[in-house]
């Protein structure tokens, strides 16, 4: 008579938790970086440490995005709005940006993440043009996840700027203007080739987008928490995930 083997069922440990995992699939993600400031100011502490803390959820959250196969995090680092922040900041801010582009050079190459810049650069000190070049450079060959930093950046600005290349290229060619597309606008936008962004979270408790990649954001979806970027864990992260999985996007269809 044959033996029956039967097999045991596996007990799984109480404790452990299954991986957040994505539902809805997120090519890009844009985010808004907002209340280091007001973060240390709660703590009695100059609004330089805000930024040093904030510095370490970008990390983090780079980190997640590329276990959960999002392959575009777009960052707003610095706005044409923000040089009317004391200039002890402004420089604190530009230093900061390009110690850590320096320093972790090494950790984004391990993760293979691509860094480019949307803004205009050309206003910058040429110690973070040189720190952005030179990663710009080394990363480019990278395709599995893209960094963008938005580093005096403006929507507005942005807009005006590629609509004055076009007009001028197409004056050039002699093209007629009636025969502009969007795909052609879209081109001399600093986004050109990424995706359309999918979701945009902001963080502090601030309900508006600050010229935010105005143009991109046409379609996205937005989620606002009143949790300060300092603070802004992981597990923070997931939540603002999970309210968009329960959004349904149509685009204007039923």
């Amino acid at each position: 008579m044959p033996i029956l083997k039967v097999k045991q069922a596996v007990k799984k440990d109480p404790g452990q938790q299954v991986p957040f995992a994505l539902s809805t699939p997120i090519r890009h993600l844009a985010m808004i970086m907002d209340g280091n400031g007001r973060w240390a100011k709660q703590r009695g502490l100059d609004r330089s440490e805000g930024h040093k803390e904030g510095i370490h959820r970008v990390n983090d959250i780079i980190e997640e995005s590329i276990r959960l196969g999002i392959q575009v995090l777009s960052v707003y680092a610095f706005s044409t709005e923000n040089w009317s922040r004391p200039k002890r900041e402004i420089d604190f801010l530009f230093s900061n940006l390009e110690i850590y582009l320096k320093k972790e050079r090494k950790r984004l190459d391990e993760k293979k993440v691509r860094v480019i810049v949307s803004g205009n650069v050309t206003a910058l000190p040429n110690s973070l043009k040189n720190a952005i070049e030179e990663i710009i450079i080394r990363s480019a060959h990278y395709t599995q996840f893209t960094l963008n930093v938005c580093l005096n950046y403006g929507g507005q600005d942005e807009i005006v700027m590629a609509a004055k290349q076009m007009a001028k290229d197409f004056q050039r060619n002699q093209k007629d203007p009636e025969s502009i597309t969007k795909v052609d606008f879209e081109s001399y936008l600093y986004t050109k080739g990424l995706p359309a962004i999918d979701l945009m979270i902001r963080t502090s408790g601030e309900f508006r987008i600050s010229n935010f990649l105005i143009y991109q954001l046409a379609y996205a979806e937005m989620v606002f928490t009143p949790v300060y970027w300092p603070d802004f864990t992981v597990k923070e992260f997931h939540q603002c995930l999970q309210q968009y999985q329960q959004r349904q996007r149509r685009f204007g269809g039923v």
